[in-house]
């Protein structure tokens, strides 16, 4: 089955929001229900974060020098889907912390890898005009808010299963979508010679690319201290009370 390229990043990128949606905002009640202390939740959290750092970028350049990007894009989110299945059936400390970990390295290349897919596919046309890649990011900015609020009307103090269950029902239709996807365009000249590091390395000499570093770590920085009223302020979205 094949659809127009617009169609199908338009369900890609709402899926994968949603998916983001019904589930980063309430993780930490989720935890919370798992009986960890607010010291472990911090742990699990900021070890999900430090993963993503290295995660992202490796597989994206793995991806890219195979050119395997749809590929990529699938694996990383079914293995993501997969590790959110996992997680109801996760109790102890250890265990909860590997499957967010591995997570958070499945999903880290997911919005990379879906905007090299669509930047690709540059220009695409929807009825005869050209389709801005602009509206695909809006239906993901909106999938994420619609996710939101619905998780958060079917939590409840008791049980808030509904947050995995949907987080793994919109990955597994992100990973499906990525069929959906036009081809991807050969490069005219591929890259060859670089390694990794030596890429990574070329990467952080943009100073450009150092400030944003800088900036989006102290915003994470100043979430996670934001005061809370459910752990005496030490958690994001934890103040999601019982």
């Amino acid at each position: 089955m094949r659809i127009s390229a617009p169609i199908a990043y338009i369900l890609l990128y709402a899926a994968l929001y949603a998916a983001f949606g019904v589930a980063s905002p309430f993780w930490p009640r989720f935890f919370e229900t798992r009986a960890l202390s607010p010291q472990e939740i911090g742990i699990v959290l900021a070890a999900g974060m430090f993963t993503r750092l290295f995660a992202g970028p490796l597989v994206g350049m793995f991806a890219d020098q195979t050119g395997a990007l749809r590929l990529a894009l699938a694996i990383c989110a079914a293995l993501a889907a997969a590790s959110a299945a996992a997680l109801l059936w996760a109790h102890s400390f250890a265990l909860l912390l590997f499957i967010t970990v591995i997570q958070a390295a499945s999903l880290a290349p997911t919005t990379s890898l879906a905007d090299a897919l669509s930047v690709n596919a540059a220009r695409p046309r929807l009825a005869g005009k050209e389709f801005e890649y602009g509206w695909i990011r809006g239906s993901a900015s909106l999938a994420f808010i619609i996710g939101t609020l619905t998780v958060g009307q079917l939590i409840s103090g008791t049980d808030v299963t509904p947050i995995i269950w949907l987080n793994f029902s919109f990955l597994v239709v992100a990973a499906a979508s990525t069929a959906l996807l036009p081809p991807v365009v050969a490069r005219s000249s591929p890259l060859t010679g670089g390694s990794l590091i030596g890429e990574l390395g070329e990467l952080l000499r943009i100073s450009r690319f150092r400030m944003m570093i800088l900036v989006t770590s102290s915003m994470a920085a100043m979430r996670c201290t934001t005061r809370s009223p459910s752990f005496g302020g030490v958690l994001p979205g934890s103040s999601l009370r019982p």
